[in-house]
């Protein structure tokens, strides 16, 4: 439960910064892929090209919470 506590008291704060979403998907698909190693699942991108290629967005907690919806799909 990222940090739930935090996002409620002042000290929370987001970093927004123009990321490529395209980037920042694929990275994580490369770093789940060892993951899925020894297990019957193989992980795609499949990136629609109507989807922006840059938004404002936290970066490190956008990627955070991708990693663990997908981590959980993957047990």
């Amino acid at each position: 439960i990222m940090y739930y506590n935090n996002i409620f008291s002042e000290s929370f704060k987001l970093n927004f910064e123009k990321t490529d979403l395209y980037l920042l998907c694929k990275s994580i698909i490369d770093l789940m892929d060892d993951f899925v190693k020894g297990k019957d699942i193989l992980l795609t991108l499949n990136y629609d090209d109507t989807i922006p290629k840059y938004i404002e967005t936290d970066k490190m907690r956008i990627k955070q919470v991708l990693i663990n919806l997908l981590s959980n799909a993957i047990k």
